[in-house]
């Protein structure tokens, strides 16, 4: 081959391209700046927020997740996966890429005669022997059949058509297909123009040889290949003047791309921290950007608390770089969120956009929704007794957030026999959700429904009857059980529920429990019958009731079609009976009789009338004879030969009372299934707590077994014929010393021959078979132990407050002997037994002297017997001392002071001996028209200047014992006022006797006032409390009934601390009034609460006409540290009369007597002395 000078110089000039080009060589190009977007899709709804979606996905401009809640909410594969995705073209490169031929083919060098030298290139048989250089190379000649001089010796490079076997034999229409192998981690992004062929070396476009096709643009391992062909006889390049030939080697060239990464970030409402998380390209050249998020449920006790991302911008082994950075699926490494409700937010930072801003802000946002949907079932109602065997189903469906996916509808129903008990219906959805072989899913067409749907009612016409295996020759009668599962766009799994309960434990996690009807055509009829059942509506159980049969059907009863006398009911005493109702419980119907059934009777049941069954089956005839007996024996419990005094029937008579053994007789109505058994428990000395644990359940006696523990046991009954039984209590053993009253109650235990059980009694204090236990008489208490009285009041009580429980005596006695040592030291022994008085309960005795006792001891001896016959010898002692004189301090000024008795001599000169006392005032309600009387001193001469006349000091009464009122009887009173504590602390402080105490003390003052013909005004202290404001309401019913008793003609309430409010005295007269009806009431207040005035008010509405005052409003109660003084008269009339009430008093009088008063003490005393 012969060169032309042209071609010399243009070979000159592409040895010097060669130079500068040798090798592979990458160009790089940016496209202009786009909007980019970011969009969250649901895995496995495939819904996305993203407009315009690509193929496998659905927009929605709302679209949900969840996340799984093993054991409580089911969820569906997948549904909590979020897919997060970034579109922006701004983040895809592209670059140009350069091939020069396979490395496994490149030439070692072959000279030319023009002495240029290719060493790289592809070749494509344009002249193979390069000017003869190929033909003289001694490697060519050496290795030939492999060298890449042959076009087909090279790599990657085949004959599509035509037949180049040599070096330069590429001839025009012939086809080559060349891999690009050197470049198979490059994909070609670019079209068929984009490939350029060139001269080796250089940037020179050849024409004449063109790329006709891709045949694979490469998938990052795999190198692309194209399809090259000759269309031209010569090869030429442009020098940029002239085409110039070209036969040498070929560079070719194309656009690449890689997978690129978009960072976003993420949080929730729980994990408010934004983590940044990479997505990477779909493809290589899509500006599409994936990946996917776990979302998980916040537990902070799992440490499910943070974002994990794969994105570690420090180096970590899943992303040290964006390029770098693989995504993972897997769940140990996984990108997770966790969530609780609340949205999940998707942030992308948008770095140029078409607009020119820069770093715009994209969101997306992914709902969560965690409630399930709801699925009830109207047809068939749950537990019906239909007759159809193809039901008709119905329901709906509801989900208000993320709303229902239609396709997940089903309907499973259990079309297989099952029993008639109900027992194994629970066949269609177990308690994890998993659907059971049984639960066949019904055939129901939802191609019509949409999804995202709010609500939805659907039907469904069951076309097979049920149950499909019946056996032939079978009627009907048999459980259907079904049930509904749906899901929500979120991918959360509802169920239907038959039962509103929050737990079930036949149903889906417990909770959601399966429907069931009862497919009935059998005639009802009769199964059972049982005598003494009524149904209990509220307690939902049979209860007992003599006049009742309970007869059962074989199903269920239509209630609306059952009368009483639709039955007929014959005793085995003979003759038909048509009940006076009957009642309906499911299969049961309760019929009642007008008069009792024996006890052992077991009577025939008759249907005379129509009755159907719940599914409409009816019947009109049929009946069970022989019912069972469940009615158990009656008991008549007796108890006598007690050692009680008394008379029959009374609380001391034989029957109630006993210092040791009681006889119990039982009568039973019917035969008995053995002997009955007996108990008595030990209740407390008299009536109270049994504060001895050891004296509890305590019996023995014929036929039984004494008792020893605490833990007790029973006796059993001797058999005395005729259904007659006895056993003799022997209270020995009931405690190991004697006491007073225990009260016993008894219970008894037996059984019919039917097995019907019995009890009869209880075993406390409010049983119906209780009597009392009685082994000795009271220990005496005497007061005064000392006295310097000549003729003392002296007390013996048996029953005093001191006294242990159990040595108080109950119950009267008499005393059978008593005498006293008149003269002291127990010489001149005098019989005093007549000269005994007692209280009303015959428990208290009281004693004067008639003459005056000589000073020294005195010995009493006491011979008393108590009712329950127990009697006793008690000796006690009084001591007689001299009178010693009384002294008392006063200051100057004026003092507020009362004597402890009747001075020995009253004028008043001897008893105010000090002649420092210039002025004595008292106040005697003896004189009403004239109260005050004063005393003055002058020289030691005592005069008096008040009608009556104040000559003599003796003390006033004011009664809160049997004591104190036997005094104000000799003084001449008629009409006296006592009173007890509601609250017992401050009756005790106050009194010196407890609760109890105060009543029996009341009562006997009460006896003797009636006895005297003295009107008792009785008050009630602390009424609203002592130290807070709260009513006792049942005590204080109990108090004003007891007072009530007593006949009073005044009740006086009084609030004794002040704590009585308007609101707190409308609920105590609301109480008060209709129990006292017309007794007069009197409303006793202090100073101490500042709404006194608001209370006087309050109870003159109420109805009260009467109140207590004192001018200047003195007194109050010196057992309360801050107690006030009382009601002044002057405020009180005052008040009333302003008010638009009437007082009836006179004003003026009021105040000349106040300030008479003033006169007399310079100031109203204030003093808290009563």
């Amino acid at each position: 081959m012969k060169l032309s000078v042209k071609w010399l110089a243009g070979l000159a000039i592409l040895v010097f391209s060669v130079v500068a080009y040798a090798g592979l060589s990458t160009s790089t190009g940016v496209s202009a700046a786009a909007d980019g977007g970011v969009y969250v899709t649901n895995e496995s709804s495939t819904l996305t927020t993203e407009s315009s979606p690509p193929t496998g996905r659905k927009y929605s401009a709302n679209v949900y997740s969840t996340y799984a809640n093993t054991g409580v909410r089911n969820i569906g594969a997948n549904y909590d996966w979020m897919i997060v995705t970034v579109t922006d073209s701004d983040l895809n490169t592209t670059s140009t890429v350069s091939d020069n031929g396979p490395s496994t083919s490149k030439f070692t060098g072959i000279d030319t005669p023009s002495g240029v030298i290719q060493s790289a290139g592809f070749n494509l048989g344009l002249d193979a022997d390069m000017g003869g250089s190929c033909t003289g190379a001694a490697a060519f000649v050496a290795t030939a059949a492999a060298h890449a001089c042959v076009v087909t010796n090279q790599s990657g490079v085949i004959i599509i058509t035509g037949s180049i076997t040599g070096s330069d034999d590429f001839s025009v229409g012939e086809k080559l297909s060349i891999q690009l192998k050197d470049q198979n981690t490059k994909v070609n992004v670019g079209a068929v123009s984009d490939f350029s062929l060139l001269a080796t070396g250089s940037s020179s476009a050849l024409s004449g040889i063109q790329v006709d096709a891709i045949t694979f643009n490469g998938d990052g391992t795999n190198a692309p290949i194209i399809q090259v062909s000759k269309n031209a006889a010569k090869v030429t390049f442009n020098d940029g003047v002239n085409d110039i030939a070209y036969t040498g080697l070929v560079d070719i060239t194309f656009k690449e791309s890689a997978k690129n990464t978009a960072l976003v970030t993420m949080k929730s409402v729980v994990a408010s921290t934004a983590v940044t998380i990479p997505l990477v390209e779909t493809g290589y050249n899509t500006g599409r950007f994936d990946n996917k998020i776990w979302l998980r449920q916040h537990d902070t006790t799992k440490g499910i608390i943070a974002a994990n991302s794969a994105w570690n911008p420090n180096g970590g082994v899943n992303c040290s770089t964006l390029a770098t950075c693989v995504v993972t699926t897997s769940e140990t490494a996984v990108q997770n969120l966790p969530v609780i409700n609340g949205p999940v937010t998707i942030t992308y930072t948008d770095a140029a956009t078409k607009s020119g801003s820069t770093n715009v802000a994209r969101t997306a946002s992914m709902k969560i929704d965690t409630t399930v949907p709801t699925a009830d079932i109207t047809a068939p109602t749950n537990k019906a007794e239909i007759q159809t065997r193809t039901p008709s189903f119905a329901g709906s469906l509801a989900d208000t957030e993320s709303g229902i996916d239609v396709s997940t509808f089903e309907l499973h129903v259990d079309k297989a026999e099952d029993d008639t008990t109900a027992t194994n219906y629970k066949d269609v959805i177990g308690a994890t959700g998993t659907v059971k072989a049984a639960g066949n899913k019904a055939n129901v067409n939802v191609t019509t429904w949409v999804d995202g749907v709010t609500s939805k009612s659907w039907t469904y016409n069951y076309p097979d009857a049920l149950p499909t295996d019946l056996s032939a020759g079978v009627t009907v009668n048999d459980t259907v059980d079904f049930q509904v599962q749906v899901r929500d766009m979120a991918g959360n799994y509802g169920y239907s529920d038959s039962d509103t309960a929050t737990t079930n434990v036949d149903g889906v996690f417990a909770k959601y429990a399966p429907h069931y009807v009862k497919i009935d055509q059998v005639i009802p009829t009769l199964s059972s019958a049982i005598t003494g059942k009524e149904y209990d509506s509220t307690l939902k159980k049979d209860k007992a009731n003599s006049k009742s049969v309970k007869v059962t059907f074989d199903g269920n009863v239509d209630a609306d079609t059952v009368a009483a006398s639709d039955f007929s009911i014959t005793l085995d005493t003979g003759g038909a009976k048509v009940p006076t109702a009957a009642s309906v419980n499911n299969a049961d119907v309760y019929l009642t009789l007008e008069g009792t059934i024996p006890s052992n009777d077991t009577p025939k049941v008759t249907i005379v009338g129509s009755i159907s069954d719940k599914a409409g089956n009816v019947t009109d005839s049929g009946s069970i004879a022989g019912a069972t007996d469940g009615i158990p024996p009656v008991l008549t419990i007796t108890t006598g030969t007690g050692s009680g005094l008394g008379a029959a029937g009374e609380a001391t008579g034989p029957e109630s009372l006993t210092k040791n053994k009681m006889t119990v007789t039982i009568v039973a109505d019917e035969s008995l299934n053995g002997n009955p058994s007996v108990w008595v428990t030990e209740q407390g000395y008299d009536g109270g707590a049994n504060v001895d644990p050891i004296q509890n359940n305590h019996t023995a006696g014929e036929g039984g077994t004494a008792a020893t523990g605490s833990g007790g046991g029973s006796g059993v009954a001797t058999a005395k014929g005729g259904n007659t039984y006895s056993i003799v209590l022997d209270n020995t053993n009931s405690s190991g010393t004697s006491t007073e009253s225990r009260k016993m109650a008894i219970r008894v235990l037996a059984t019919d021959l039917a097995s019907n059980e019995t009890t009869a009694g209880g075993d406390t204090k409010t049983s119906t078979y209780v009597y009392t236990l009685d082994s000795k008489v009271g220990d005496a208490a005497m007061s005064p132990a000392t006295t310097t009285q000549d003729r003392p009041y002296i007390q013996f009580d048996f029953a005093a407050s001191g006294t242990a429980a159990k040595d108080r005596e109950s119950t009267a006695l008499t005393i059978t002997s008593a005498t006293v040592d008149a003269g002291a030291d127990g010489v001149d022994l005098v019989d005093i037994a007549a000269d005994l008085v007692s209280s009303a309960n015959g428990i208290t005795w009281f004693y004067r002297p008639s003459e005056a006792l000589a000073t020294g001891k005195h010995k009493f001896v006491i011979k008393t017997k108590d009712s329950a016959g127990n009697t006793d010898t008690d000796t006690l002692t009084v001591t007689k001392s001299a009178r010693t004189d009384f002294k008392m301090t006063l200051y100057a000024g004026w003092n507020l002071i009362s004597v402890p008795s009747d001075p020995v001599d009253t004028a008043i000169a001897n008893v105010f001996s000090n002649t420092g006392i210039k002025q004595v005032v008292t106040y005697s309600a003896t004189t009403p028209k004239q109260p005050w009387r004063i005393a003055s001193q002058a020289e030691g001469v005592w005069t008096s200047q008040t009608t009556p006349k104040l000559e003599n000091i003796t003390y006033s009464a004011f009664i809160l014992n049997v004591k104190g009122l036997k005094r104000a009887i000799n003084c001449g009173f008629k009409k006296l006022e006592t009173s007890i504590s509601l609250d017992n602390k401050y009756g005790l402080t106050n009194t010196g006797m407890d609760d109890k105490r105060s009543l029996i003390e009341l009562n006997n003052i009460s006896e003797l006032s009636k006895k005297h013909d003295i009107k008792l005004r009785i008050g009630l202290q602390c009424v609203w409390g002592r130290k807070s404001n709260n009513i006792n309401i049942e005590i204080l019913s109990d108090k004003i009934n007891k007072i009530i008793s007593m006949n009073p003609y005044k009740i006086c309430l009084a609030d004794t601390t002040g704590l009585a409010t308007p609101d707190s005295i409308k609920k105590c007269l609301k109480i008060v009034i209709p129990l006292i009806k017309d007794i007069p009431l009197v409303m006793h207040f202090h100073q101490t609460n500042k709404s006194w005035q608001d209370n006087i008010i309050t109870a003159i509405k109420m109805g009260v006409r009467e109140f207590d005052s004192a001018f200047g409003g003195v007194g109050g109660s010196p057992f309360l540290p801050k107690s006030k003084g009382n009601i002044p008269t002057e405020e009180l009339v005052k008040l009333i009369d302003e008010n638009g009430f009437y007082s009836g008093v006179d004003k003026s009088a009021i105040e000349k007597t106040v300030l008479k008063l003033n006169r007399i003490v310079n100031k109203i005393p204030t003093s808290t002395f009563v």
